[in-house]
């Protein structure tokens, strides 16, 4: 049977995603990647005009119809076709509907965590992929954009046995600002996202605070110094069973600063550092 009946109201029948389902007469789901308790869920699937490998983002039934939830899907979907970079995973299309809210993505073969999981081996990769990552970063910031949840659940991995592409997604957490580094849209269902694990510890205080008084003020320099500070916490965090050169350790050191002014001042040069080691 291809649907689970998982709610019924007013005589009509809810139905959840489930593998075998046909999007749009489209999208062929194929397999669950990810759910993420009641919210949202990740599915690999198959273009059936194009015959190839597509991956579908959609709302789960539970927030199908809570209006802020639609808001950021459809604010994420937005950034992600405005960042367009080879870098930042690639958004198709979007389908709002009542019955379905998703959007159709490139395909990728595993988050960075874990594919290093699987292949350990080799250093090279790690840092590859934070050069893509801080090249991503750095388009998004000359535009204004900042990504504010940089973690390896969030960079996506190809690799084909030669090639090695990482590319920078989940945009629920950006934000676009104004040329006065001022918020350039509605912030007030975005100031609380990202992960505190990966940001840096000026930005960490004054979340905290914010989550104290109800309300955070997003500045474009600190949001932006903070997705450099993630991509170094990112490095920190998978680097521990790898050997790097010795001028590793002197490039996270500065990376992960105290003083925000000590720290790599952009992408840009972030990534430089890294690509001489390679």
């Amino acid at each position: 049977m291809l649907y689970h009946i998982i709610a019924a109201s007013e005589d009509r029948i809810a139905l959840s995603f489930c593998s075998g389902l046909l999007l749009n007469d489209r999208y062929r789901l194929t397999e669950c990647l990810y759910q993420d308790g009641g919210i949202h869920q990740i599915w690999r699937a198959i273009d059936l005009q194009l015959q190839t490998p597509v991956v579908v983002k959609a709302l789960d039934f539970g927030a199908l119809h809570n209006a802020e939830r639609r808001r950021v899907m459809q604010h994420e979907y937005n950034l992600m076709t405005q960042a367009a970079h080879l870098y930042v995973a690639q958004v198709y299309e979007l389908m709002p509907g009542e019955d379905r809210f998703y959007f159709v993505m490139e395909s990728f073969q595993a988050d960075l965590l874990t594919f290093l999981g699987v292949h350990p081996s080799n250093p090279s990769w790690l840092l590859d992929a934070m050069i893509q990552v801080l090249g991503a970063l750095e388009h998004g910031h000359a535009l204004g954009m900042t990504h504010r949840d940089v973690k390896p659940r969030n960079i996506f991995v190809n690799f084909d046995g030669k090639n090695f592409t990482a590319k920078l997604g989940d945009f629920e957490s950006a934000v676009c600002f104004d040329d006065r580094g001022n918020p350039a849209h509605s912030t007030d269902d975005l100031w609380f996202r990202g992960t505190p694990y990966y940001m840096s510890p000026e930005k960490l205080e004054l979340y905290c605070m914010g989550a104290l008084l109800g309300s955070y003020r997003m500045r474009f320099s600190m949001e932006a110094a903070s997705d450099l500070y993630a991509v170094a916490s990112v490095l920190k965090e998978l680097s521990a069973s790898q050997v790097f050169p010795p001028q590793f350790d002197e490039i996270l050191r500065k990376a992960i600063e105290e003083d925000p002014g000590k720290r790599y001042a952009t992408a840009a040069e972030f990534g430089r550092a890294l690509q001489a080691l390679l």
